[in-house]
């Protein structure tokens, strides 16, 4: 059930940011310094998985392209310090 819920993590880059945009929409009552600092250490906890995946079948679709997702939105979120 965790490997379908981190499933959007995988998907392609357009997908991915629509999936960004909506988090930061449900959480606009955050202020955006916050949100970014708070945002990109729960993508960062992801990343320093050693799999995000535990299903070898998902893993092996889509751990690469949630890697990349989620270094790109890390990335993003830390420009606008």
């Amino acid at each position: 059930m965790v490997d379908i819920d981190l499933s959007i993590l995988g998907t392609d880059p357009p997908t991915y940011n629509r999936y960004e945009q909506q988090i930061r929409k449900e959480y606009t009552f955050v202020p955006s310094f916050i949100y970014r600092k708070k945002r990109a250490a729960i993508l960062r906890d992801l990343l320093g998985r050693p799999r995000i995946y535990t299903s070898g079948h998902v893993a092996a679709a889509t751990e690469r392209q949630a890697r990349a997702n989620l270094l790109n939105a890390v990335s993003a979120l830390e420009a606008h310090h």
